[in-house]
């Protein structure tokens, strides 16, 4: 049968997000050709991010071709899914920026970075905020502590889906989550402690995919029912 309009419309975005991944791919790997011979990590962390928007959005897609339908669900929860899904956005972007400065290969140890909670490297930069963005010591602090408190998040997420009136099928995403994001912590760990072997690396990043489908079906079930 047709496709509805709005369906079609959902369609055609997706295929142009899959031809600007190409574009940015492309603008990504241009910025390694020019004056030193490897990507920027912002444009690396870019590519990372609308590869990980567009599973989520296919994803979504077709969650809504499916039988399934939004939960109804307090104001109140919708809002810990909206803010455990920022820090999940925030934590991709920082995992973006560690990859692109090969930041995990200093400081190898966890919970501190070697002596001390926050390395001195990473206060080097002036102005200071530009560490926060180009120092490698800096984003892998951040990235470290943004692991967690996505952790926290997801752990806030299923105590008030348990609490409240969130229904059996957010209860399952919400712990769904939980063990997501905890295996993926565990493996961010064993990554940097293992000093970013090839094998540990890729594992945190597919799973990164896992965690993000996961936070995608509990967007989904959460989100507001269209009027009738």
């Amino acid at each position: 049968g047709r496709i509805e309009r709005p369906r079609r419309s959902r369609f055609l975005i997706a295929l142009a997000l899959g031809g600007s991944q190409g574009l940015l791919g492309w603008f990504m790997v241009k910025s390694g050709l020019v004056d030193r011979p490897s990507v920027s990590h912002f444009r690396l962390a870019a590519h990372l991010c609308l590869a990980l928007f567009i599973l989520a959005y296919v994803f979504d897609l077709v969650l809504s071709m499916s039988t399934q339908q939004s939960a109804a669900v307090p104001s109140g929860f919708r809002r810990i899914v909206q803010i455990f899904t920022l820090l999940l956005v925030a934590q991709l972007i920082y995992g973006g920026f560690t990859a692109g400065l090969k930041a995990g290969l200093g400081f190898n140890t966890y919970p501190k970075m070697g002596e001390a909670w926050i390395a001195e490297a990473a206060l080097t930069l002036a102005p200071f905020w530009l560490n926060w963005f180009e120092n490698g010591a800096m984003i892998q602090f951040i990235h470290r502590w943004l692991g967690l408190a996505v952790l926290v998040a997801a752990a806030v997420t299923l105590g008030a889906a348990l609490s409240q009136d969130a229904g059996v099928r957010v209860r399952r995403a919400a712990g769904l989550c939980v063990g997501l994001v905890f295996v993926q912590f565990l493996l961010g760990i064993i990554t940097l402690i293992t000093v970013v072997p090839l094998s540990w690396a890729l594992t945190h990043q597919v799973f990164a995919c896992f965690v993000v489908l996961g936070l995608t079906y509990l967007n989904f079930l959460v989100r507001p029912r269209a009027a009738t």
